[in-house]
């Protein structure tokens, strides 16, 4: 843009001080878009020359589009603010999940029982009767890359309260721990792989140190994982003590074994496909299935020393089943059936059934 000389061009347009006609405006035009581009500076000059009846009529119409395009043409783009002049935002971090998880269980349930004269039942002619009974399960577990650090607190305890006396029957008494530090050394797929570093595992009734058991082992330890991850299933096989407390000479006892723990958990959802094709019904009508769960537990210690014969194996089995009642499933009714058998040839099987209702929170 140079203003000087577009004054010049107007300036020998009006020769002979006559109005600027369309010979002299096409040199002005010519002049204006040299750049491609009418500025200010330039739409100010013709409008101050417009405005002073320096043009011929018939030329106003194309001074005053030749103006308006500077009127509509864009403003220099202003420079940036160098970025210097503002602190960088420092990209936000993913938050870091907790290696430590909990989940806390708890069930209950109650009975009440009345006995009518003349009835040979277990409390005797006559007599009403009301169990309450109860657990808490917490599970506090641990797991960061290959590392994992299991612990299992179990606490059960029942009463049974008949009417008119003061005594009450203990109807339910255990308290089980377990902890289990552990390295994964494969996984293939569905299968993984773990070394126990060591187990920690003790058994017996929450009141007194009679009939309880600790023991300390390791081994190895194989987990299978269903694709759909709604059952999973181990076997840890291993060897280490087993400290026992015989009542009758009030002492302990230290064996040296193997030891099996077979646990498994399945929810019974993979069966509706199975059903809705052998059958042909609904498959909202077997969708209950997904909210049914069943699961079992055998851990078993045999000492060395006394051979491999079954009778001297310590046994405990525990199955239960599971109808979640919402879809969190966090709230459900359930029933578990238990066997132990206490490992000596003079043991006898003992079994016991409860009817449970439970939730869990974390």
């Amino acid at each position: 843009m140079d203003i000087q000389a577009l004054k010049q061009v107007m300036t020998q347009a009006q020769t002979g001080g006559q109005k600027i006609n369309a010979v002299g405006f096409e040199k002005i035009q010519a002049e204006v878009l040299k750049d491609k581009l009418v500025s200010p500076e330039e739409s100010q000059l013709l409008m101050d020359t417009l405005t002073q009846n320096q043009f011929d009529r018939s030329v106003v119409p194309h001074v005053i589009a030749l103006v308006s395009q500077g009127l509509q043409a864009p403003s220099p783009a202003q420079p940036a603010t160098p970025a210097a002049d503002k602190p960088a935002e420092k990209a936000a971090e993913p938050e870091k999940k907790s290696p430590w998880k909990s989940i806390y269980t708890v069930q209950g349930n109650a009975n009440y029982t009345s006995v009518s004269d003349g009835w040979n039942g277990q409390y005797g002619s006559e007599k009403t009767a009301i169990k309450v009974e109860g657990s808490l399960q917490t599970d506090i577990n641990y797991e960061e890359g290959k590392t994992s650090w299991k612990n299992r607190l179990l606490v059960e305890y029942g009463n049974t309260f008949v009417k008119n006396e003061n005594q009450t029957s203990i109807s339910r008494n255990n308290l089980e721990l377990t902890s289990e530090a552990a390295h994964k050394i494969g996984e293939q797929g569905n299968v993984k792989i773990e070394v126990p570093y060591v187990s920690l595992y003790t058994k017996g009734p929450l009141t007194e140190i009679d009939g309880r058991k600790f023991r300390e082992t390791t081994g190895a330890k194989v987990t299978y994982t269903t694709d759909d991850k709604q059952g999973e299933y181990s076997v840890k096989v291993g060897a280490g003590l087993q400290q026992t407390h015989d009542p009758a000479s009030k002492s302990w006892n230290n064996e040296v074994g193997v030891e099996m723990v077979v646990e498994a958990k399945q929810s019974l959802g993979f069966m509706k496909a199975p059903i809705v094709s052998a059958t042909g019904v609904k498959s909202e009508n077997v969708a209950f299935l997904d909210r049914l769960e069943g699961r079992a537990q055998v851990n078993a210690f045999n000492p060395l020393q006394n051979g491999a014969n079954i009778a001297n194996t310590d046994v405990g089995i525990r199955v239960s089943a599971r109808y979640y009642v919402n879809e969190a499933k966090s709230v459900w009714v359930g029933a578990t059936q238990q066997w132990q058998y206490g490992g000596k040839e003079t043991s006898t099987w003992e079994e016991k059934f409860s009817a449970d209702l439970g939730f869990k929170f974390e």
